[in-house]
């Protein structure tokens, strides 16, 4: 059934916007069920616990759910940061993990105005991180992740793709349409990637 939640969310944050991103068929209702186990409410007097993120993400989930609005500088800095713990995840092959940094360091990348003076550093922060994310999407055979990030990155500016980044998410690209069964665009992307 349907059921309204009233209150403000002041910590956990992340869990609401899961919530929210879930795929939903007819009638938005959600494919997977979403369940609220258990929620509190705080008493005026009673502070809220923190615990410091053993990775050292100290960053919300999406860049709207800061306490405070950051400057394109500062959304810059906190991406790359994120990578950074996304890389470490990566190192230690936990995937998933790493998926879900680059997607974030994505989103605080993707509240720069694209016209500032930041345009170069932001693209050379972001195409990496949408060529890992493909990376990881790969390793757990999501293909459709797979190929919304790589085609993110085919459809940048050109000039600011190297020859190398312009190769992986070919190839990347590729490997997920061979997942796919879908050989014959596959084989397109791949003879692509290796003309380059």
């Amino acid at each position: 059934g349907k059921h309204v939640v009233f209150g403000k969310v002041i910590k956990g944050k992340s869990v609401v916007r899961a919530i929210e991103n879930n795929p939903t068929i007819s009638n938005d209702k959600p494919i997977k069920d979403v369940e609220i186990v258990d929620c509190g409410e705080l008493k005026e007097d009673e502070n809220i616990e923190t615990t410091e993120s053993a990775d050292g993400d100290i960053y919300e989930d999406w860049p709207d759910d800061q306490p405070e609005k950051s400057e394109p500088k500062e959304l810059l800095q906190i991406a790359k940061k994120v990578k950074e713990i996304g890389n470490d995840y990566f190192k230690k092959s936990d995937y998933s993990t790493a998926f879900k940094k680059y997607a974030k360091a994505i989103r605080y990348l993707e509240e720069v105005d694209e016209t500032s003076e930041l345009e170069d550093e932001v693209n050379a922060l972001k195409i990496p991180c949408y060529l890992n994310k493909a990376a990881c999407a790969l390793k757990f055979q999501s293909w459709k992740d797979t190929i919304e990030a790589t085609n993110a990155v085919l459809e940048m500016k050109q000039e600011a793709l190297s020859v190398t980044d312009k190769t992986k998410a070919l190839y990347r690209r590729g490997c997920a349409k061979v997942g796919m069964k879908d050989e014959e665009e596959a084989i397109k992307d791949l003879k692509e990637a290796t003309q380059l």
